[in-house]
């Protein structure tokens, strides 16, 4: 499991948000998924894999 943070800009706001992520992978089956994306310090729910309709 890989724990990132990430800078990123979000469509229609102004301004970088950071974000957290973790992502799983498996790198002997060629694997990767998001687990959580959350943002930091605030009070948003977390974002899900299916909140981008995809794994």
């Amino acid at each position: 499991m890989h724990h990132l943070t990430l800078e990123m800009l979000e469509a229609g706001l102004l301004g970088k948000k950071l974000y957290e992520a973790k992502v799983l992978v498996k790198s002997w089956l060629n694997f990767k998924e998001l687990h959580e994306l959350k943002r930091v310090c605030d009070d948003d729910p977390t974002i899900t894999p299916s909140y981008f309709c995809c794994k």
